[in-house]
C-alpha cells in the first residue's frame, strides 16, 4: 500500500459505458458533505477466515435501515466496494449493484483485489475505490479508510491515527 499522500484516482477505460447510478443517496451522507466535519473514526478488527488471520480496516456509515461497514483489507489493500455500495446507495436494488460490479470488472485493469484467503463481496484497489467514491458521495470516508495505519505499538482494535498530513493525497 503506497503511503497516504502518494494516493492516486485510478481512471477507467472511456470506451465502456458506466450504467446510472441509482439517484436515492443516503440521506446520512449527503447531511455531512459540507466539508466541516472531522475524518471519519477508523477502527481495525482481525478476521479469522480458513484458519488465517486477516485484519480488516472498517468505517461505520450509518443508513436508514441500520450501520453499513466500509472495509479495507489491510494484508492487499484492497476496499470492498460491495460495502460502499450498500452504504452510499442502501435502497438499491441487486441489479443495479451487479450492474456496477461488471461496468468496475470491465473499466478498470486488476479491479478484482480481493486476496486470500477470499471474503466475500468485490475488492477493488484504492486508487479504484478513490474514483468510485466521488460518484458514491463517499469521498472523505474512503480517503480515511485507505490512509489508515494500523500502528504496531497499539492494541488491533484501537482508533489509528489519522492526521490532515495523512490526508495530503485526498481531494
Amino acid at each position: 500500500m503506497p503511503a497516504a499522500e502518494h494516493l492516486r484516482v485510478a481512471v477507467p477505460k472511456p470506451e465502456i459505458p458506466r450504467p446510472t447510478l441509482p439517484t436515492e443517496v443516503n440521506p446520512h451522507i449527503t447531511s455531512t458533505m459540507d466539508g466541516t466535519s472531522d475524518p471519519p473514526s477508523v477502527q481495525f478488527q482481525v478476521l479469522f477466515r480458513d484458519g488465517i488471520a486477516v485484519t480488516l480496516a472498517r468505517v461505520k456509515v450509518r443508513t436508514p435501515g441500520g450501520p453499513v461497514y466500509i472495509l479495507r483489507r489491510m494484508d492487499t489493500g484492497a476496499i470492498s466496494v460491495t460495502t460502499m455500495f450498500r452504504a452510499a446507495f442502501p435502497t438499491a436494488s441487486e441489479e443495479a449493484a451487479e450492474a456496477e460490479n461488471n461496468w468496475i470488472k470491465l473499466s478498470f485493469a486488476a479491479a478484482d483485489q480481493s486476496g486470500r484467503p477470499h471474503l466475500p463481496g468485490h475488492w477493488v484497489t484504492p486508487d479504484v475505490a478513490l474514483y468510485l467514491a466521488e460518484g458514491y458521495h463517499l469521498s472523505g470516508i474512503v480517503c480515511s479508510l485507505a490512509s489508515a495505519v494500523l500502528d504496531p505499538n497499539l492494541p488491533e482494535f484501537k482508533e489509528p491515527e489519522v492526521t490532515p498530513h495523512a490526508l495530503a493525497g485526498c481531494h
